[in-house]
């Protein structure tokens, strides 16, 4: 009865999408899988008592039926937009940035107070530098969605650092919210071997094999890349299939900085399948995360001597040296690790490059990942490479000839074009004769991707304080150094030119600092 209630459901979904112009093919029998759903969550015995009782299991049945329909029509949809607040956090948070995100975070919250993912999300990024505030914002997300599996593990995990016993109503929850989620399982299963309680910890484990063998089993749905939330700074450990399912929880537990029981599913996973470059990148990664860059680089050296030069491995090795101030190891281990995929280990590496290279490193990486980071920095570039004037004075009839300049973003009511037409008309043709043609494009360049910048964050205080010198009239040059000041960007504009024109032996990409060592105060006060 049940097979035939929900065909009859499935007969009526099809003559609707029969009606639309778009094709649509089911692949999946959903009638089977909501029969299989009921079969293992539900004694049928109890529903067939009465017809009451038997309608209530077709009501099940056809909710899941609903489920799963929405779920296949929807996977190929497209990705819903980010606010352009959050996007601009995420990006500061993984380019360790963690004062501006912080920063972007409250200002998303003002725009959407109530929106339990920013909690959860500024609570990940205040797990380096402030555990208290850090629980305090993972509790205002649950209040605001207790059922988050994100929260409830992120919660669960910074009550074990001090209760382990009180951390497991949070892991319970998981079990039973989300029976089919195999990583949360594994994390669970992690947290009982952590408490030695091997007993509940094998139970775990056998129902997990057990969801496997019938094909039930589901991946959480949240991405693990740039500008997601579980993005981060690190290049991905590569985890192909067939990797120990303990590995794929560790990762997810280090993005969540829950780093105590993703070490015990790495010492699990090494128990199973052995050592292996993926064993010692992740424990490379939990002594960096905890601050013990050394014994990180220990790691990575010994991975690297038994499995060759692997571009992640060398990689963390160059950002750890890099954390050490010893910028010439950083610069070899980079040169070794050949291409990164990480945005910010790209950006650091970009001094092992000619000037050429890092023109097109820099290009393609504002193509594949563009930010407020990777637009001032080629904004830098141009100004460094170049060495131009700034004190010169330019038209802007000139910079107009050489490139098409995008608006800047302005609450004021003046154009771009207007611009030109008043500086036409104040100066005329007149130009600084000793500026040369390619001074004239590198500073206008320069402007485009200050400009840009601003359109990735409107607090992009370093991008401001580059247009204060760039932009004419003295009415706009004005109004950017405002916004450099109130985007808490209070060093002298002049000293931030006369240190950036100076010769780099390397870069510390920081919105509100100047690209130099790593040396500024901000990163004096990150511990991580």
């Amino acid at each position: 009865m049940v097979r035939v209630a929900c065909t009859a459901d499935l007969c009526s979904i099809i003559r609707q999408l029969s009606a639309s112009r778009t094709r649509v093919e089911l692949i999946t029998y959903f009638w089977q899988e909501a029969a299989i759903y009921v079969n293992n969550n539900f004694v049928v015995s109890d529903f067939l008592r009465s017809d009451n009782t038997y309608e209530e299991m077709l009501m099940i049945a056809h909710a899941c039926l609903m489920k799963i329909t929405h779920e296949t029509l929807s996977a190929n949809g497209a990705v819903q937009e980010v606010n352009v607040t959050l996007r601009a956090a995420r990006h500061a948070r993984q380019l360790q940035d963690i004062q501006h995100a912080m920063d972007l975070y409250l200002q998303a919250f003002v725009e959407k107070p109530k929106e339990a993912d920013y909690w959860r999300e500024l609570a990940t990024c205040l797990r380096d530098i402030d555990k208290n505030w850090a629980n305090i914002c993972t509790n205002r997300s649950l209040s605001l969605n207790p059922r988050h599996p994100l929260s409830l593990l992120s919660k669960g995990c910074m009550v074990l650092e001090d209760d382990p016993d009180a951390a497991e109503p949070f892991f319970v929850a998981l079990l039973s919210l989300y029976p089919h989620w195999t990583t949360l399982w594994v994390a669970a299963n992690a947290y009982y071997l952590y408490r030695e309680l091997f007993d509940m910890a094998q139970k775990v484990m056998d129902q997990i094999k057990k969801t496997k063998a019938v094909g039930l089993s589901e991946e959480m749905r949240y991405a693990r890349v740039w500008e997601q939330e579980l993005g981060d700074w690190w290049d991905n450990t590569p985890l192909l299939p067939g990797t120990s399912l303990y590995y794929d929880a560790a990762d997810l537990l280090l993005r969540l900085r829950a780093i105590t029981l993703a070490e015990v599913c790495i010492a699990r996973a090494l128990s199973e399948t052995g050592e292996s470059p993926v064993y010692y990148h992740m424990v490379a990664l939990c002594c960096r995360l905890k601050g013990q860059v050394d014994d990180a680089l220990c790691h990575l050296k010994q991975g690297i001597e038994k499995f060759g030069e692997i571009s992640y491995l060398r990689s963390l090795e160059g950002e750890c040296y890099h954390k050490k101030k010893d910028f010439t190891s950083s610069v070899a281990s980079f040169n070794k690790a050949g291409s990164c995929l990480s945005p910010y280990a790209t950006l650091l590496s970009l001094p092992r490059h000619d000037c050429q290279r890092i023109r097109s490193t820099l290009s393609d990486i504002v193509r594949r990942h563009p930010s407020a980071y990777a637009w001032i920095t080629f904004a830098e570039d141009w100004i460094t490479v170049n060495k131009i004037r700034l004190s010169n004075k330019m038209s802007w009839v000139q910079i107009a000839n050489n490139v098409n300049m995008p608006a800047i973003p302005s609450s004021r009511s003046y154009s771009t074009k207007s611009i030109f037409c008043n500086q036409h008309s104040n100066t005329g043709d007149r130009g600084d004769a000793e500026t040369k043609d390619d001074q004239l494009i590198a500073r206008s360049n320069a402007i485009d991707c200050a400009t840009r910048a601003l359109n990735c964050d409107r607090r992009a205080g370093r991008a401001w304080a580059l247009l204060a010198r760039l932009l004419s009239p003295s009415a706009r040059r004005q109004y950017c150094k405002e916004m450099a000041t109130l985007c808490n960007y209070n060093k002298p504009i002049e000293e931030h030119i006369k240190q950036s024109l100076g010769e780099q032996k390397s870069f510390c990409f920081r919105l509100g600092k100047i690209i130099q060592e790593c040396c500024c105060e901000m990163c004096e006060n990150l511990n991580i």
